[in-house]
């Protein structure tokens, strides 16, 4: 998702906001970049055209709502013969996220499949460069880093994302917070809980609802 700031035609630099794990990023492209891209947009026919990745030079896009990945000099007689996916993430280290009809998985900056890694049914957004993922033929959920290296070995019935250090995890109907080894922060479990926001959880046990700090203790106010 991207806005851009009205700027007077080749003068300045030209401001794109994207979301990242921790919220909107402006980035800042130069107005030959930017005419790129608006010609790219006009002449191949695009919805949508995410920003050129540094080090592979490869930008997410979108048409007829499917996703692939253009270079600079893509043409549009080159689109249809693009590998086109359900869902694609941006590149980060020479790999990128995508989704088809057999899962999200990884493929390098050629297309390939990275083969070691394991396919996913589903697969949450990376927070604090880890992410949730339910693998094929799976129920059980757990957390990878953006190599798809498993983090945490554990897993749990159902997950929340990663917030200041800590996540969310339930296993049996019962809450509880793990930090990024997956280690539980205490041995309370909770019927709901919240992500931790400014160091405080709400959480709800039984009849009660309250607040928790990062070790669990319990918040009393006088």
């Amino acid at each position: 998702m991207e806005r851009e700031k009205n700027t007077p035609e080749g003068i300045g630099d030209v401001e794109t906001s994207k979301i990242t794990d921790e919220g909107m990023e402006t980035v800042v492209i130069d107005t030959n970049e930017q005419g790129l891209r608006d010609r790219l947009m006009k002449e191949c026919g695009l919805d949508f055209i995410g920003v050129f990745s540094e080090n592979e030079g490869l930008a997410v896009a979108k048409k007829d709502g499917k996703y692939f990945y253009i270079k600079r000099n893509t043409t549009s007689e080159d689109i249809d013969f693009l590998q086109k996916y359900e869902k694609a993430e941006d590149y980060s280290n020479g790999r990128a996220w995508v989704k088809d009809g057999r899962g999200f998985y990884q493929v390098d900056q050629r297309g390939v499949y990275v083969d070691y890694n394991e396919r996913y049914r589903s697969m949450g957004k990376f927070f604090e460069d880890l992410a949730w993922v339910q693998p094929v033929g799976g129920d059980g959920k757990y957390f990878i880093d953006r190599t798809g290296r498993r983090i945490i070995a554990n897993y749990y019935d159902d997950v929340g994302d990663f917030s200041e250090g800590l996540a969310r995890v339930e296993i049996d109907g019962k809450w509880f917070f793990i930090n990024k080894t997956g280690q539980a922060i205490d041995s309370k479990v909770y019927d709901q809980v919240d992500d931790f926001h400014n160091g405080f959880a709400e959480v709800v046990k039984g009849e009660e609802t309250f607040f928790i700090d990062k070790t669990g203790k319990r918040l009393e106010y006088k």
